[in-house]
């Protein structure tokens, strides 16, 4: 028998045997999950440049690489580090949906058939179901320290703050439905001096984009696309191949393969109904105007949904239209539209005898009952202004005339940065897709409050009053429906 315990109370003696063996445990697990290998990754050399920044102190990240770059991946194993590094803490790892989080993550595999989990972490640092599992019923990973990672979509924020956040990641970030979701939790993080990494592969005009192409926020960006030398695996070798690179490029779209393989930020999405009809040569320099010159002005009406009016200008040199401004608003009648020309004139210097008004055919019976009982067409009038209304014309002629003007150059944009930003939301008119099958069902997707749908509805009214004639009527056997233009508007009468 021991004799240090032969004078104790038998109570006493099995605290200090637990004690005893709760140490000797602990001992045993530190031991097992040594700092050098608890995780398990190997970096890539372009992964190592973000691990030292990360080790350095920064604490917000932006990732934009090409699939297939392991994106998830290292920041799984950014989020296990932090677990692991700062006992107790609570790291948020979102998803577009749960059930992704749980195909990829949790239940996901690598390319040589481990789980992922297993590749990333020692899971001896992990509490572990009854069952076994490494993860429990609220699809979290629950540390040995207290650390908590919890996998978590993007859809519901009301379900999400409240509490701190130590580490935020937004994995697939570009195609979060709810984008305002970050603004939320990102309070919760900045509570506690927290981290964020937000890592995604392009899309089109999404917030991740936005971010990834400003100058002045706070995230270290890594942007890569495969092509990149420096896309390399582990042992210094190219992970695309060339004939990996040529596979994609035959079964994705030209959109898709150039957002999703080489990282172009500014590349539209495959659904877009004008992007393909813009090249380099559709933007010409800026000039000053002159009070000879005739300024078309055309529109597209609304009071719940956005007022849009596209300024353009007659380039007689190269017998083209140059769209010159653009503006658009929402909730507001027809007096504030007519400040608005009125303070185009003023700033360029014009008169009123400049500007052309060309209202879409809901001009001449739509009324501005915020305001007037009189329609826009006879409001803009009484104002002294030139105006004239077209009729309608079905909405798939009118898409077909504006991209044929916009790819023959008959339509040309100002190169400056509100133009600019016009032409961004012109690519965000998308065809609508059927949601069961995932087909194109032919038909525009209609926004509401400032959407693009209602730019491009001003800019087609210019396309369809000057090119109808010079792409559609010459063709009209090919199209049923066809209503008659009529180009006699007297202006003012």
């Amino acid at each position: 028998m021991n004799r240090r315990f032969d004078a104790l109370p038998c109570g006493v003696v099995m605290m200090k045997k637990i004690r005893s063996f709760g140490y000797m445990l602990k001992q045993s697990f530190a031991d097992d999950i040594s700092e050098d290998n608890k995780i398990r990754i190997k970096y890539r050399p372009y992964q190592q440049e973000l691990i030292q920044k990360y080790e350095e102190g920064v604490r917000f990240f932006l990732i934009c690489w090409a699939r297939r770059l392991g994106k998830d991946m290292f920041a799984f194993s950014i989020a296990c580090r932090e677990a692991l590094d700062r006992p107790n803490s609570i790291i948020y790892y979102m998803f577009v949906t749960q059930k992704q989080g749980k195909t990829v993550l949790l239940d996901g595999y690598t390319e040589d058939g481990q789980r992922i989990i297993e590749s990333v972490l020692d899971t001896k640092a992990l509490i572990k179901t009854k069952s076994g599992k490494l993860y429990h019923n609220d699809n979290s990973m629950r540390f040995r320290n207290g650390s908590i990672i919890y996998f978590v979509d993007s859809e519901n924020p009301d379900t999400k703050v409240g509490g701190n956040i130590n580490l935020l990641v937004c994995s697939e970030a570009a195609l979060y439905r709810n984008p305002s979701i970050n603004e939320y939790l990102i309070p919760a993080v900045l509570k506690v001096k927290g981290k964020i990494i937000k890592v995604s592969s392009p899309r089109f005009a999404s917030a991740f984009n936005k971010e990834a192409l400003e100058t002045d926020n706070l995230y270290y960006k890594s942007i890569l696309s495969a092509e990149d030398k420096r896309a390399v695996d582990e042992n210094g070798i190219q992970v695309y191949t060339d004939e990996l690179f040529e596979h994609n490029r035959k079964m994705m779209s030209a959109e898709r393969y150039s957002q999703e393989i080489l990282c172009d930020l500014e590349a539209a999405n495959e659904t877009s109904i004008y992007a393909r009809s813009f090249t380099k040569d559709s933007f010409v320099p800026a000039k000053d105007l002159t009070v000879n010159d005739i300024i078309f002005v055309t529109f597209d009406l609304g009071i719940n949904d956005a007022t849009s009016l596209t300024f353009s200008r007659t380039d007689r040199k190269n017998d083209r239209l140059e769209v010159i401004w653009h503006y658009h608003d929402i909730n507001k009648a027809t007096k504030h539209y007519i400040s608005v020309l009125n303070d185009f004139l003023t700033a360029n210097n014009l008169k009123q005898n400049n500007l052309r008004l060309i209202l879409p055919h809901d001009g001449k019976n739509r009324h501005d009952a915020m305001e007037y009982l009189i329609t826009r067409e006879e409001k803009y009038r009484s104002e002294g202004f030139y105006v004239n209304t077209i009729r309608p014309v079905n909405v798939l002629e009118s898409i077909e005339v504006t991209r044929s003007a916009i790819q023959h150059l008959d339509i040309v944009f100002w190169d400056t940065p509100q133009v600019r930003g016009m032409v961004e939301l012109i690519k965000q008119y998308e065809w609508k897709i059927n949601k069961a099958s995932g087909e194109n069902t032919g038909k525009p997707e209609h926004g509401v409050k400032l959407s693009a749908s209602n730019t491009c509805d001003s800019l087609e009214v210019l396309a369809v009053s000057m090119f109808y004639d010079k792409y559609i009527k010459s063709r009209e056997g090919q199209y049923e429906d066809m209503i008659p233009r009529d180009y006699r508007g007297d202006w003012r009468s």
